[in-house]
């Protein structure tokens, strides 16, 4: 079976086609974001001039805690050679990846829930969700948006017995992005809660897993300092856990910042933002009363089946162990991390709203859905228009591109070894828009030149012997 069914309902194509221009009206803003932070990075370490060049995209970087040769590499190696040093054709390909993740996030639903209105708006919710917000933005992230796209498709062919092929999208999908190691042990609990456990069929991911677990040990050495330092307090892990279930709930980044206690914000946040607070508490609590209390208040009626509790189990293992790669970080969680944990959340929410059949209420159940899908945009919209205003990512992405115009036109060219003056040094956004040197010599083709945040005073007192140009931005 492909990514595509061969057939489905008009129906169906309009609420897709509805979809994509929902999805692009809500992130909309960063089809015109300009490159930022590791973007010139992954620009520098993606130019090829030979097939010998691009060989060495699957060798190690000195110095990257990653490994993601398929992930990186290659698609910004694509996107700068067709295209140049511009942006939008590395959003248009993260907008064409998304929606057809969103595509693959309703036929998983559909083969395991069974229900063809809640696949649709799992597929809406996943497409819609505001923890996508930095991968639009950030083009150096577009591996976290072809991640699940490689583990729904070998997850996908893994149900249809179609082990193989899983495998190599498995293989793939491990040069994209190391969130997939995870992969082996959600298809060995999907094995075992359908009740029999074949070895051979998943004997060989866990294979393929050691030897790249072995590989990123002794080769690509897994970064434990600064901010990937493990936390060793089950109360960070806790936190680390609520702050990715607010995300997953459409609450932006910042609210990781804002709690005065586990579960009070601060008063002043609350007064300074009190719609958004409002918008975003209304619909986790519209979230929370339909796909879970509501349905366990079925269980008067109807006790919980067998069958059910391994999917709701099968659900959060698939939250918990997708999450589980950065859960125990003590600095390093971002929202990103949350597209494919989402997807075992909409399964366990999944499996406790198909019990909507067993009350009265089961004729609006469709409607409910259309309602809870507005909310969560709305949310979702909320949560954006909140980003705009406050978000790293926004503002660095426009630093950037203020830096970039303001240098190019004061200096259209730079001599061997100059070093670019960027004061003031006390403003450290100027170095996180610029890559530290990364743009300076990518945009200049020049590997020779350094860039220096701080005036020409405080170069000369860092380096006093220093015999070197210096050109400062205006």
């Amino acid at each position: 079976m492909g990514i595509w069914p061969q057939k489905y309902s008009k129906k169906t194509l309009a609420f897709f086609s509805l979809s994509a221009v929902l999805v692009f009206l809500l992130f909309k803003s960063a089809f015109s974001s300009y490159f930022f932070q590791d973007d010139w990075f992954s620009l520098r370490i993606s130019q090829a001039y030979s097939i010998t060049d691009i060989f060495r995209f699957f060798l190690p970087v000195k110095g990257v805690v990653y490994y993601r040769p398929l992930g990186m590499q290659v698609p910004f190696f694509i996107s700068q050679t067709l295209f140049g040093f511009t942006p939008l054709p590395l959003r248009i390909a993260t907008f064409s990846i998304h929606l057809v993740n969103g595509w693959l996030v309703y036929r998983l639903l559909k083969k395991i829930i069974g229900s063809t209105s809640f696949a649709l708006a799992s597929a809406f919710l996943y497409a819609t969700s505001a923890t996508q917000m930095i991968i639009f933005y950030w083009a150096a992230t577009i591996a976290f948006v072809l991640a699940p796209f490689f583990y729904l498709r070998s997850v996908l062919n893994f149900f249809d017995k179609k082990e193989w092929r899983s495998w190599v999208w498995f293989v793939a999908g491990m040069l994209v992005n190391e969130l997939l190691i995870t992969l082996p042990a959600v298809v060995t609990m999907y094995a075992l809660i359908k009740g029999k456990l074949e070895v051979k069929r998943t004997v060989k991911f866990w294979l393929t897993a050691l030897v790249y677990f072995v590989f990123r040990l002794k080769i690509v050495s897994f970064s434990t300092t600064g901010g990937y330092t493990f936390l060793t307090s089950m109360h960070q892990v806790v936190l680390n856990l609520r702050n990715y279930l607010l995300w997953a709930f459409n609450w932006p980044d910042e609210i990781t910042n804002q709690f005065a206690s586990f579960i009070r914000l601060n008063p002043e946040f609350m007064r300074g933002f009190l719609k958004y607070v409002s918008v975003w508490t209304i619909e986790s609590a519209l979230i929370l009363l339909c796909f879970v209390v509501v349905p366990l208040i079925t269980v008067v009626k109807r006790k919980i089946l067998k069958p059910e509790l391994k999917l709701l189990g099968f659900g959060l293992f698939w939250f918990i162990v997708t999450l589980s790669p950065v859960l125990l970080f003590s600095k390093h969680f971002f929202s990103y991390y949350v597209p494919l944990p989402l997807v075992g959340l909409l399964i366990f929410f999944g499996v406790l709203w198909q019990r909507i059949r067993y009350t009265s209420s089961h004729r609006y159940a469709t409607p409910l859905l259309l309602i809870i899908c507005s909310v969560w945009y709305w949310a979702a919209m909320n949560t954006m228009q909140f980003n705009t205003h406050i978000h790293w990512s926004v503002r660095r992405a426009n630093r950037s591109e203020l830096l970039v115009t303001k240098l190019l036109n004061a200096y259209p060219e730079l001599p061997n070894n100059a070093v670019v003056l960027i004061p003031p040094k006390s403003d450290e956004e100027n170095r996180w828009a610029l890559g530290e040197s990364n743009a300076v010599k990518l945009l200049y083709d020049n590997s020779t030149l350094e860039t220096f945040f701080g005036t020409r005073t405080e170069y000369s007192l860092a380096f006093p012997d220093s015999q070197q140009q210096l050109f400062v931005l205006p």
